[in-house]
Formats: C-alpha cells, sequence, structure tokens
C-alpha cells in the first residue's frame, strides 16, 4: 500500500469517526464540570446562588490553566489542585468584584 493510499484511509477513517470523538469530549467536559461544581459546593461562595456560576483564580495564586480549559484533556488530579486555587462566584458578583478591583 502505497502513501497516496495511507493517507486517502486516515482521511475517510478520520471523517468517519470525526463525530464520535467530539461527543465523548463533550460528555467528558460536562461530567468533569459537574464533578468540579460538586467539589466546589455549587454555589457562589458570596451570594449562595447556583446559577451562572464560574471558576475564578484567587489573586496571589499560580495559574496553570483556565479551569474550564482543562476539563475535556486533563485528568482530575489535575483538575482538582487548580480548583483549589479558585473560587466559585456567580457572574454578577464577579461583576461587582471588578468593578471595586478587589479581585
Amino acid at each position: 500500500m502505497g502513501r497516496k493510499e495511507m493517507n486517502k484511509r486516515a482521511r475517510l477513517y478520520k471523517r468517519a469517526h470525526r463525530g464520535s470523538e467530539n461527543l465523548s469530549r463533550q460528555m467528558r467536559y460536562h461530567q468533569q464540570r459537574r464533578a468540579a461544581l460538586e467539589y466546589k459546593g455549587n454555589e457562589c461562595e458570596i451570594c449562595g446562588t447556583k446559577r451562572r456560576l464560574e471558576f475564578r483564580h484567587k489573586k496571589g495564586t499560580l495559574k496553570f490553566r483556565n479551569v474550564s480549559d482543562m476539563f475535556s484533556n486533563y485528568d482530575w488530579f489535575q483538575i482538582e489542585n487548580e480548583l483549589d486555587k479558585c473560587v466559585l462566584i456567580c457572574r454578577p458578583c464577579y461583576n461587582k468584584l471588578l468593578n471595586k478591583k478587589v479581585i
């Protein structure tokens, strides 16, 4: 089998399995996000709401990566280490803190 035939087969395989790869990555992302929300208490640390929650790094901590970027490609141990450097707050509370320059 020549290089052209191998490349053709590789392209066909990639096209045929593209959807399943994305689906499993999306499923992993959502599973890891749910686990991370549970780990941090599943509510805003300031007002207690359970909506529009975001992971924000605490001031003065060394940030390895955005937590939400880690859900698809990193194992739980690495995510947990990063979560320990974060607070879970809702978007409205984050905006208030930004205006006060607390974060």
